[in-house]
């Protein structure tokens, strides 16, 4: 049962990073925050992890918050693929 609950999380994280990782440059800054957060710990350092843990979730929770604000944006429309003719021969 724990393994069905710790998928689940994954799955939901997994969506909520594909899409605030669509916003320019938040998936370099992600990965920066995490790599941070990941140093401190490797420092022993409970203070400077929480501090490095609560920088990224602030930053996660504002582009969460913009990407539910804004207007979807669309795609371009598609042209439609030209047919090329064979030439006459």
């Amino acid at each position: 049962m724990f393994a069905d609950v710790v998928s689940s999380i994954a799955a939901g994280l997994s969506g909520q990073s594909e899409m605030l990782n669509a916003r320019p440059h938040r998936r370099a800054e992600s990965q920066t925050e995490h790599r941070t957060i990941a140093a401190a710990v490797a420092r022993g350092s409970a203070v400077e992890a929480e501090d490095a843990v609560r920088f990224h979730l602030e930053q996660v929770r504002e582009a969460l918050s913009l990407s539910l604000t804004e207007p979807q944006r669309k795609s371009p429309p598609q042209r439609a693929a030209r047919s090329r003719r064979p030439a006459p021969t």
